[in-house]
């Protein structure tokens, strides 16, 4: 897998159209990632919807937009600039997918962002936005060096049903973190 962050070169995802220095398609088309096995049809759904979502980190000079199954090599590059290999996107917005006032999802992601501060970890905010503008965009964090198991289980503590965690140079993964996933 090549990264083609600004890169030019055909694009074998989109049926062979080029890449150009400022396309869409340098958010990297790679694979989609498969959900549990143990899924609900219900389930299965919301898995699809987490995996289309469109993720941004809002850092200091620009927003990073981040996608589930693709590559995303300017975010590793920020990430090991900061003596980081790994990265998570998490929110406390609608625990297992069931929404909330918007109230109690803002009071949740604030007992996220305190729970993160006192474990000194890096963090921005961003915002978790379906594509299709059908789910309200959620209020989220991208936290630096926050390692899979770690992810996960922070996911769990604030009732999310996933997380969407990465390694430099590796594609960004949904995780399940559904109680005893």
């Amino acid at each position: 897998m090549e990264p083609v962050d600004g890169a030019r070169g055909w694009n074998p995802w989109t049926g062979g159209q080029r890449w150009g220095a400022n396309d869409e398609a340098r958010s990297y088309a790679v694979r989609a990632m498969p959900p549990p096995t143990d899924l609900s049809k219900k389930d299965a759904l919301l898995w699809d919807a987490y995996s289309r979502t469109l993720f941004e980190a809002e850092l200091p000079k620009r927003d990073i937009p981040i996608r589930v199954g693709k590559l995303h090599p300017s975010l590793d590059a920020i990430v090991t600039g900061a003596g980081h290999d790994c990265w998570c996107f998490i929110t406390a917005w609608n625990p297992a997918s069931q929404p909330q006032e918007e109230a109690s999802n803002r009071a949740r992601n604030r007992a996220l962002a305190s729970e993160l501060k006192n474990d000194d970890r890096l963090f921005y905010p961003g915002r978790g936005r379906d594509p299709e503008g059908k789910w309200p965009a959620e209020e989220s964090f991208l936290v630096l060096g926050l390692d899979r198991e770690n992810a996960r289980a922070t996911g769990e503590r604030h009732g999310q049903n996933a997380v969407v965690w990465g390694k430099a140079g590796a594609v960004a993964e949904l995780l399940d973190s559904r109680p005893g996933s």
